[in-house]
């Protein structure tokens, strides 16, 4: 990045930290028990973390969100049983699942198996096209478990039956976190299950197309998100994009289950398609400057992105996945987008 470059995001970070709206602080630490390389982002006007880091929209935000329907968890249970004659039995909500829920329930035969269903009707297509892709990389050892059961319910609402895995999500992204993670992605290399879902023709469609537009046109904070990333990607608009990999489409810390050192299982995979594995990566280091990281966590991440692609490749993808957040959380997040743009600024300028 230029000095021209770098003197504008300063004056712009310093902007919005100076009139009150920097909820987002990032501080290295040299008090008792901390390290200088401990690098924390808090978010303390965000409703849940949850939401910064689990879009299940798709190709476009807007027509999915407009689809919502309300419809009950039991509603739900009955149909799925009544199609596949099973008697579930609902025990208790998992964590996750904001745009719709995933539950643990159980059936007497089968013990416990998990539902998941999401309250868009927009979203039913790629849960239906997704099972055979999630079937297909199962086949070829990736981690993820197995569904038992999809389709749409009579109202329209997609839903899944998966096998339980035990195991618990990493709560920040630390040195061990980030060595499964890559491990993860090393396995999603040249996948390419589903090369009519592109999710690197998605993320430039997204940083130089309707993406862009819609939140550059958002208000002030999305146009100063915009105009940082311009600096970044526009020089990079003929880029060719890497697509022969698997991509997950969601991952986050919160998508992968660790049990005893090693990754059980990865979860809410329904965005499954082909691309580049390091816009799974990005997708990682955007949750991190939302989140919490520590800097040989996410540094460790950065650097196998950038071996895997480049560092240009990488700025799109962050682009990419920073810009759907944003328009998530412009529909989505109580009070709006404006909290997000320091660490989005930091974003910038540590690309």
């Amino acid at each position: 990045m230029g000095p021209d470059s770098q003197e504008w995001l300063a004056a712009n970070r310093g902007e919005w930290v100076a009139d009150g709206r920097g909820a987002i602080e990032r501080r290295r630490s040299s008090e008792a028990g901390e390290t200088s390389d401990t690098r924390q982002f808090l978010v303390r006007r965000f409703v849940k973390l949850t939401h910064l880091t689990s879009v299940k929209t798709g190709w476009r935000t807007s027509s999915v969100v407009s689809s919502f329907l309300w419809v009950s968890v039991d509603e739900v249970l009955e149909w799925v049983g009544e199609q596949h004659g099973v008697s579930y039995v609902l025990i208790d909500r998992l964590a996750g699942g904001f745009q719709g829920g995933a539950y643990l329930v159980e059936a007497p035969d089968r013990g416990r198996v998990v539902l998941k269903w999401s309250q868009s009707r927009a979203w039913a297509k790629q849960v239906v096209r997704a099972e055979a892709i999630v079937r297909a990389v199962r086949e070829r050892g990736y981690p993820t478990p197995a569904w038992l059961a999809a389709g749409v319910t009579d109202q329209g609402f997609p839903y899944q039956v998966q096998e339980f895995v035990s195991g618990s999500p990493l709560p920040v992204l630390d040195e061990q976190a980030a060595d499964l993670l890559i491990e993860l992605i090393d396995r999603q290399a040249g996948l390419n299950p589903d090369p009519g879902r592109n999710w690197s023709e998605y993320a430039r469609g997204v940083v130089f197309g309707d993406g862009r537009e819609s939140l550059r046109t958002s208000g002030e904070a999305g146009s100063t998100v915009v105009d940082a990333f311009d600096r970044l990607c526009r020089p990079l608009a003929d880029l060719e994009l890497p697509a022969d990999d698997m991509v997950h489409g969601d991952l986050s810390l919160d998508n992968f289950l660790v049990l005893d050192g090693q990754v059980s299982g990865v979860v809410d995979i329904e965005a499954i398609g082909s691309g580049s594995r390091v816009f799974d990566l990005a997708a990682v280091i955007r949750s991190a400057y939302l989140g919490d990281a520590e800097a040989r966590g996410l540094d460790r991440i950065r650097q196998v992105a950038e071996s895997i692609a480049g560092p240009d490749v990488l700025r799109i993808f962050a682009a990419a996945t920073l810009y759907d957040i944003l328009i998530f959380g412009l529909e989505r997040w109580e009070h709006g987008i404006d909290a997000a743009v320091p660490a989005a600024l930091q974003l910038a300028a540590d690309l």
